[in-house]
């Protein structure tokens, strides 16, 4: 699988090589424009292309539609901070398999990911297809609550790890476990646990801080992906 990063912007394109690393793939690319990005992607047999909408010499949405054109098997996610309703439309007529907006998190990522493994395992790898294989594309049976609970780790509650990540996205401030515990009325022991699994996930960073004596403590804050 070769993944090809389309993005100008040097922190967020290791932001995606990041994502893509902790996806589990490791053939990924990073490229700047879109004349980079077509010589890759004709010379270098790309899978899928991350691809960022605003870029140096012209737009990502051109890129998807000069790869559509070609009739190249090349698929493509668009991560933008583009909101337009018009962008997105372009975007779905020109086949991409997802739309991320800036920021988002890993395990948002993932589902885009697992959506292009669908498409590619249910009917690029196939000589004919069943119904199922087509619903499994097109359709999204799984809810948020049945992909949030496959990442958890043993024991998590779905409910406290939603909870608690809403309330450190809208405090948008490095806060500690206790401060948040306390806010939440959650052990202090518990939302620790929940907030260094998120931080696994690259979708919290954490910060000790050391204080005259004892233990650090440590701060806690949500990642802006793509600020």
């Amino acid at each position: 699988m070769k993944i090809l990063i389309v993005e100008d912007d040097p922190m967020v394109a290791h932001i995606n090589l990041k994502f893509a690393n902790k996806a589990g793939y490791d053939d990924v690319d990073t490229v700047s424009d879109i004349e980079s990005a077509k010589e890759r992607i004709l010379n270098g047999n790309v899978d899928l292309v991350l691809l960022d909408v605003y870029l140096p010499t012209g737009k990502g949405t051109d890129l998807l539609k000069w790869i559509r054109q070609e009739n190249l098997s090349t698929d493509a996610i668009l991560i933008t901070a583009d909101h337009s309703s018009e962008t997105v439309e372009m975007a779905m007529n020109f086949g991409a398999v997802d739309y991320l907006i800036k920021p988002f998190d890993f395990a948002r990522f993932q589902l885009a990911m697992d959506k292009f493994e669908r498409k590619k395992s249910g009917i690029v790898s196939k000589k004919s297809v069943e119904q199922d294989d087509i619903d499994s594309i097109f359709f999204d049976y799984a809810t948020k609550s049945d992909k949030i609970k496959s990442v958890l780790d043993k024991g998590m509650s779905e409910k406290t790890y939603t909870t608690i990540l809403d309330a450190i996205k809208s405090i948008n401030a490095p806060t500690t476990a206790e401060e948040l515990g306390d806010r939440l009325g959650i052990s202090r022991v518990s939302v620790r646990r929940y907030l260094e699994f998120m931080e696994t996930q690259g979708i919290l960073e954490m910060k000790p801080v050391y204080g005259k004596k004892g233990r650090p403590q440590h701060l806690f804050k949500y990642v802006q992906e793509g600020n």
